[in-house]
């Protein structure tokens, strides 16, 4: 049975001869402002230095799925934030699994080549979490404000996540001018960057364009593969369609092929939006328009179902003389995806200030880990509490790496096929 967060401060208390919690503190303010539950930090640092450990020892103590959606064409995907390494990755449809195996990044060669599935992965580098992708409305033309349609013009865009956006660090990145820049202010509809764009080739806001709203800190753990995949793992799910189209089995939405056979005179990207007769279901936008074939990608992976007939449109009342001749929807069923598993940490407990709600929190770790979670939970308190290293906080330390060796040794001795052994294949023989 997992132990609670409650019954973990009892053992904790108990080690420390601390009944009432004096030693370190549910409720601290320290310079943030706002209080602090101490006695639950402490454990959930443990548990989380303990899970590293046993990593670096060779042993993954949790793990957890990622299934990706490889797209075609594209080479690199961010990890889960609570990633410790990557133990095993598999390429699946309904009835076949294929082992993808790592090899270092600089042995991949032919990086133009495609095939169906990808044959190898390796794990390098750090990007940051994508918070919002939209395009820019009908009007937008500013060198520092971004804004959207969130119910007109054939958009029907979400609101955007102001919540998770930190003023003057996170960026905001006009994928369709190659430009970006620090958001100084947030609203639904709109993203200011007042020192404006930069890299870019016009360096403005311009009706249509594709923005991208990002972390400023790159912590997810980049995943990379070989070769690309290619066109052919997604399905037309409507081919040459000149109207409208109902799909005759639900698919994910990934893109469309639009043949343009007249452009408007606009000089910005050519909005297009599939619409299901009531709803926007998707938009993004044709960077640069010509009379030709352009493929686009749909950000979102909308599904279609067969209860819906869809029509794919372009331009709008604000941009005219746009005339699509046929267009192709591509999607994919679900069946093929990338699963990865990996090694990760676990789940914090409890909130940042003390809850009675929260108390039933569940450790993650099993029981037998319980030793030494609470032996470097004590190591921590003791030197919180004498303020620095003292007898009983260095026993406790020593205490600590006895039962991570136990540990390995006993989660070596379970798993005897070693499933969940951490494997170092970075110089093995290929």
């Amino acid at each position: 049975m997992a132990l609670t967060l409650e019954e973990l401060r009892d053992r904790l208390r108990f080690r420390l001869g601390d009944p009432s919690g004096n030693f370190i503190s549910k409720d601290v303010v320290y310079s943030g402002g706002s209080a602090t539950d101490e006695e639950a930090k402490v454990i959930n640092d443990s548990a989380r230095k303990l899970t590293a450990d046993l990593y670096r020892n060779g042993v993954s103590m949790l793990t957890g799925r990622k299934k990706l959606a490889i797209e075609p064409n594209k080479r690199e995907y961010a990890l889960p934030e609570d990633l410790l390494g990557v133990q095993e990755c598999f390429w699946e449809d309904s009835t076949t699994r294929y082992e993808i195996k790592q090899r270092p990044l600089q042995s991949f060669r032919d990086l133009d080549s495609t095939d169906i599935q990808p044959r190898y992965f390796d794990v390098f580098g750090q990007t940051a979490e994508i918070i919002n992708a939209r395009i820019c409305n009908n009007t937008n033309d500013s060198t520092t404000v971004a804004t959207i349609d969130v119910a007109s013009a054939g958009d029907y865009q979400a609101n955007f996540d102001t919540g998770s956006v930190v003023t003057g660090r996170d960026k905001i990145f006009n994928l369709s001018d190659g430009s970006s820049g620090t958001i100084t202010t947030t609203a639904l509809t709109s993203m200011t960057a007042s020192a404006g764009l930069t890299g870019g080739k016009t360096n403005t806001f311009r009706p249509n364009d594709r923005i991208q709203i990002e972390r400023a800190e790159k912590t997810l753990s980049l995943f990379h593969i070989n070769p690309l995949v290619s066109d052919s793992s997604y399905t037309t799910i409507a081919d040459g369609v000149t109207t409208a189209f109902t799909p005759t089995t639900p698919y994910y939405l990934y893109g469309a092929k639009v043949s343009l056979s007249s452009v408007g005179t606009d000089t910005h990207p050519l909005k297009v939006y599939l619409e299901d007769g009531t709803n926007t279901v998707d938009v993004t936008s044709i960077d640069s328009r010509s009379v030709a074939t352009h493929e686009v990608v749909f950000p979102n992976n909308k599904i279609l179902d067969t209860d819906n007939t869809y029509t794919l449109f372009v331009g709008g009342s604000h941009d005219t003389g746009n005339v699509v001749s046929s267009y192709d929807i591509l999607g994919f069923n679900g069946n093929e995806r990338l699963n990865i598993y990996y090694a990760r940490y676990p789940m914090k407990m409890g909130t940042s200030t003390y809850s009675a709600t929260r108390l039933s929190d569940r450790l993650e770790l099993p029981e037998t880990c319980l030793e030494a979670l609470i032996n470097q939970a004590v190591s921590m308190a003791s030197y919180k509490a004498e303020g620095g290293i003292n007898n009983e906080s260095a026993q406790a330390l020593a205490m600590y790496e006895m039962e991570v060796n136990k540990l390995v040794r006993f989660q070596r001795t379970r798993n005897i096929r070693g499933s969940r052994q951490v494997k170092n294949v970075m110089y093995s023989a290929y």
